[in-house]
């Protein structure tokens, strides 16, 4: 099973203007796509998986992730924020893109899991290179986006 970023999971300019109203987004822009039945309950596993260790992954890049109930498939999401100035989880964690991952709890979550890793080692690479996120922060169609991380993601 491969995990693509699709281009309906990708929102460039997206509202908010804390980490916490980022992910409550994230969750109601998620049921508008089917992504979850349950977005309230989607955001009380991210929030609590947030409270132990924060997402922040440097390069002005939070990468969100959680394995729940409240989610009906596999989803990974980029999102380009509008706010200049956010912070993720403190003064100095400055964030422009969230890559948010859900994965659902059952069967396949082991070799789900195993898959996000190997994404996450990709976007380390991705979130160093100037010449990619260059293009991330001015893109004004999701596709640019989306080429540049499924070529690099599969």
């Amino acid at each position: 099973m491969a995990i693509k970023v699709e281009r309906e999971s990708i929102w460039l300019d997206f509202p908010g203007t804390a980490r916490e109203e980022i992910i409550q987004n994230i969750c109601f822009k998620l049921k508008d796509i089917g992504k979850t039945d349950d977005p309230s309950g989607l955001y009380h596993d991210i929030m609590e998986r947030e409270g132990l260790v924060s997402t922040f992954a440097g390069h002005d890049t939070a990468i969100p992730h959680v394995v729940t109930n409240h989610i009906n498939g596999p989803a990974l999401c980029f999102i380009r924020v509008a706010e200049p100035d956010l912070t993720w989880h403190g003064n100095s964690e400055n964030v422009t893109f969230v890559v948010f991952s859900a994965v659902p709890k059952g069967e396949a979550a082991a070799t789900i899991r195993a898959e996000q890793s190997k994404i996450f080692g990709a976007l380390a690479l991705l979130i160093r290179t100037p010449d990619v996120t260059s293009v991330w922060k001015v893109a004004e169609d999701a596709e640019v986006i989306q080429k540049s991380l499924n070529f690099t993601l599969t």
